[in-house]
């Protein structure tokens, strides 16, 4: 109750429509979040430098931020097809 009288008092911990405000220097969440961020950014540069025909397509659909998400275009159905590997370590060794 204290902390809800002073919040309100002074706009200490909560926005201008009474919302809590979320911590501005992050911390590590916010570090690790950032780092993703940046990693998926600068694979997808290198991956558009080999196929500039994935630019477009691939700014437009994949989502960072508080989670990542690729959200392909409705009208273009991706089938994925994967395939089993074995790890290296379990492959027989080059004769």
């Amino acid at each position: 109750m204290v902390t809800v009288s002073l919040s309100a008092r002074t706009g200490i911990g909560a926005s201008a429509n009474g919302q809590r405000r979320r911590c501005a220097s992050g911390g590590r969440p916010e570090r690790a979040r950032s780092a993703v961020t940046q990693n998926i950014r600068s694979t997808l540069k290198r991956l558009v430098q080999a196929l500039p025909v994935l630019d477009e397509p691939l700014a437009r659909r994949i989502r960072t931020g508080a989670f990542c998400a690729y959200e392909p275009d409705p009208s273009r159905p991706v089938a994925w097809q994967l395939q089993a590997r074995r790890p290296r370590a379990l492959e027989a060794p080059a004769e």
